[in-house]
């Protein structure tokens, strides 16, 4: 069946008509066919589905293969990209209950690395929070099939920085952390009992409980900071958003939930134990704030970020009868995604506007 595609000038997503979900994906980033001819090798696109793996070949539905094939890899040629959801490529926990996302133990994951290598065939992750939004970036719908969503996962090769930006398949075992992981769980217990007694005694004169005297150090540098943030706002327009969504008053669950991540204890910028560098706003949002794929537990900063700034920004900012249904339209989920990414650039110069202050 015929695929027709209209883009619209100026328009983020494209319009597209897409009846047959075996047809190419056809990507605003680019032609996954180029790209394969490009670059000499064929481009797999890998999505699991009722216990089947869905894989595409250069944007186009291929087949349907068994958990136990693909390990083989025999469905794809020596020095093929083969891209998997990464919630897939985590080991499954030898005991306990069992997940349907991870369906490999640790060393079926080693034995695929290994049979990878030995072919020169390389294995991409890509996020798996990222697929609705590529979805409806690729196709223009929402419409799921399994059919689409391992040809959609292929895209993000198309997408700015290309393979080099996506992670690499280097598999551990179930519950081991990296260093840097295992100082962020540590930091984001702390930021919990912060935020928790802010709560209890935010209006208390009392400096006992562990936190409140570092918040009420927020407090007294608000104006410094909502000041530097109004001269950048001149002209930059995150700074403008975060004056209006975040720096409007000295509760806002996101700044507390950003000055928390930032600031440690006695006011200090946060550093990594083993270098004592501060912490990087992209570490920052990714492991104590939780917005990166299997975030672990992310903690009640995150609920301060998503749930009660992000959430109730998406009602007032995006007009829908004043409020955000089940399965919102395509134009509420585009301009959902924009907003989205604004909130975060806000919230980006926020974090480095702190870490420039000094904190007498």
């Amino acid at each position: 069946m015929r695929k027709t595609q209209n883009r619209d000038q100026g328009s983020l997503f494209p319009s597209i008509e897409n009846t047959n979900p075996l047809s190419v994906v056809a990507s605003p980033f680019g032609s996954l066919q180029d790209y394969s001819a490009k670059h000499g090798r064929n481009v797999w696109g890998c999505d699991i589905g009722n216990t089947m793996w869905f894989v595409s070949k250069n944007g186009t539905f291929d087949s349907k293969i068994p958990l136990s094939s693909f390990l083989l890899l025999s469905f794809c040629d020596d020095g093929d990209l083969v891209l998997v959801e990464n919630a897939h490529m985590q080991p499954q926990k030898e005991s306990g209950s069992r997940s349907l996302a991870q369906v490999y133990l640790y060393r079926d994951l080693k034995n695929l690395q290994a049979r990878a290598e030995s072919r020169n065939i390389e294995i991409r992750l890509v996020s798996h929070g990222m697929t609705p939004k590529m979805r409806l970036a690729v196709t223009g719908t929402d419409r799921k099939t399994d059919e689409i969503d391992c040809a959609v996962v292929s895209s993000h090769v198309l997408m700015k920085g290309g393979v080099a930006a996506l992670q690499r398949f280097n598999p551990r075992p179930a519950g081991e952390w990296s260093a840097k992981e295992l100082y962020a769980q540590k930091v984001v217990r702390e930021m919990n009992v912060t935020i928790n007694n802010q709560r209890l005694f935010k209006r208390s004169d009392d400096e006992s409980p562990e936190g409140i005297l570092e918040l009420k150090q927020l407090y007294s540098i608000f104006f410094q900071l909502e000041q530097g943030l109004r001269r950048s706002s001149i002209d930059s327009q995150p700074a403008a958003d975060a004056i209006k969504w975040i720096v409007n008053d000295v509760e806002n669950p996101a700044l507390v939930a950003l000055w928390v991540a930032v600031y440690g204890k006695d006011c200090r910028l946060r550093a990594f134990e083993w270098s004592n560098r501060p912490l990087g706003a992209n570490y920052i949002w990714r492991y104590l704030l939780g917005n990166k794929p299997n975030h672990f537990k992310a903690g009640v900063a995150r609920s301060n970020i998503c749930y009660w700034t992000f959430k109730a920004l998406v009602k007032k900012e995006i007009k829908n009868e004043g409020k955000i249904t089940v399965n919102p339209s395509d134009r509420e989920r585009a301009e959902m995604l924009l907003l989205r990414a604004r909130f975060r650039k806000a919230c980006f110069v926020v974090m480095r506007k702190m870490q420039e202050l000094v904190i007498g």
